[in-house]
């Protein structure tokens, strides 16, 4: 037997179920969560926020829930689609109003 079979003899074995991608599925399950409920005022203060950012064209930190998990996005709102109830973000990037947690003004102490 020559050392590069002798090598070959002491690798772990790769288990039936591949540990990586094990790991990385307890660890999906960890960062889900459950779609936040808003209260009527911080809906009005979201829908304030959101249209004094839009008017005044101001740089907005924007949370979202997307498949139970919470994302964050800065950037100016460029349009507002009543119709379709979304709102577009840097001219690319669409969010739906129902997505929307949160919405702070860059600048400004945000109590929520």
């Amino acid at each position: 037997m020559n050392n590069h079979e002798r090598s070959f003899k002491w690798l772990p074995f790769n288990s039936l179920i591949p540990l990586n991608n094990l790991k990385d599925a307890i660890q999906a399950e960890k960062n889900i969560t459950t779609y936040p409920l808003l209260s009527e005022d911080e809906l009005n203060t979201l829908q304030n926020n959101l249209l004094n950012a839009y008017h005044t064209k101001e740089e907005v930190t924007i949370t979202y829930f997307y498949q139970h998990t919470l994302y964050h996005l800065q950037g100016i709102i460029t349009t507002i689609n009543y119709p379709k109830k979304l709102i577009i973000l840097n001219k690319t990037t669409k969010l739906y109003f129902n997505q929307i947690t949160h919405i702070s003004l860059s600048g400004r102490i945000s109590f929520n």
